[in-house]
């Protein structure tokens, strides 16, 4: 009996007969580059699927944690927070270990009196690791996998050194990768005009209920509707669904409600005045009390249709809360304009046209 062999730890030829084989069976006998073979397959063990299988989860960890490839990778961090942001050891071994004995070990600190759990240890970057933070490390470390032999403070603390640098670069890890830290300067940026426009764009735009109803009354002629309607449009997740639904609705259109009852997971319906052209599936001349013709996303699949309850032929003017949107939209360009035209005159910019025009070549 052999321990278990997953893919790619065997000579090829050798796994492909394996795998070819049922449970129980035996294999004629072939050869490889290592000699002849007679192999009986017991069984195969499934793959874990299940995300919360906390065994499956550990075994992973460990076989990861043992890879030589994970220790090179760690080899790799610990070489570049060395050279790029230094480590300078700050103790003396004697006195750090005769200190370390008398806390762990209840035995008198000797030479190590000197020091307490603020005495530095080493430092990295800017960060000063202290004497505390070793103790604290040593009491949960200190041990080897059998739980009976103690490890040597060498071993402990070159642990312990390892498992420092390894914090320090993941929490600088912006002085190390140029990608990240151009991300994390994306975002930041992104967060900080997010907030500015917040503050000089809409916030006012929403608030400010007078410069509203003043910009509307301003400009009231533009606030029309074109030819509209009162409907419900109907957004399907699958076009399955929404023929099924029109289906239903062509037979009895204002049991709308009642149908959307038992296909609230997979419909949503929203019911107000629309143009013509926001109507899925409208045609040039709808008709009150009619189901649309059904519309599917050449995108995602989905389906949409409407319910036109009453058509209005004719253009007509919006009331103030019909036309508030558009306001609103029409308020935030008034006020971003008014501000680049401030943030223009305090931050006044020169082009170079030399320079453009010899870049625009």
């Amino acid at each position: 009996n052999i321990p278990d062999i997953s893919v790619g730890q065997y000579d090829a030829s050798f796994e492909e007969t394996i795998w070819a084989l049922k449970d129980g069976s035996l294999s004629k006998p072939f050869v490889t580059a290592h000699g002849y073979h007679i192999v009986k397959r017991i069984y195969a063990k499934p793959v874990v699927t299940n995300a919360t299988d906390k065994l499956n989860t550990e075994s992973l960890q460990q076989k990861i944690m043992s890879d030589d490839r994970w220790k090179l990778a760690k080899d790799f961090i610990y070489t570049r927070v060395k050279t790029k942001a230094g480590f300078q050891k700050l103790y003396k071994d004697p006195v750090l270990w005769a200190y370390s004995d008398s806390l762990l070990d209840f035995k008198p600190a000797g030479i190590g009196k000197n020091l307490d759990n603020e005495s530095p240890v080493f430092k990295i970057g800017d960060s000063i690791i202290h004497v505390g933070d070793w103790i604290g490390y040593a009491q949960i470390n200190r041990y080897k996998a059998d739980r009976n032999t103690l490890k040597t403070y060498p071993d402990l603390m070159d642990e312990f050194s390892k498992n420092a640098m390894y914090q320090y670069y993941r929490t600088h890890l912006e002085d190390f990768n140029d990608d990240f830290r151009g991300q994390m300067t994306e975002f930041r940026d992104g967060n900080l005009f997010f907030e500015i426009m917040q503050q000089e764009v809409w916030n006012k735009a929403q608030n400010d209920s007078a410069a509203l109803l003043a910009l509307y009354e301003k400009n009231r002629s533009q606030y029309n509707w074109k030819q509209s309607a009162d409907a419900v449009i109907f957004f399907c997740s699958d076009e399955a669904t929404g023929k099924n639904l029109s289906d239903q609705l062509k037979k009895d259109p204002a049991k709308w409600k009642k149908a959307m009852e038992t296909r609230s997971e997979k419909v949503v319906a929203d019911s107000a005045r629309y143009e013509w052209s926001q109507i899925p599936g409208i045609d040039k001349s709808p008709k009150e009390g009619t189901i649309t013709s059904l519309t599917v996303s050449s995108t995602d699949k989905t389906a949409s249709f409407a319910f036109v309850s009453k058509v209005y032929s004719q253009p007509s003017p919006r009331s103030f809360n019909e036309a508030k949107g558009l306001v609103m939209n029409d308020y935030q360009t008034e006020l971003e304009q008014e501000w680049i035209k401030r943030l223009k005159k305090k931050y006044p910019v020169t082009v170079d046209q030399k320079v453009l025009q010899s870049i625009s070549k």
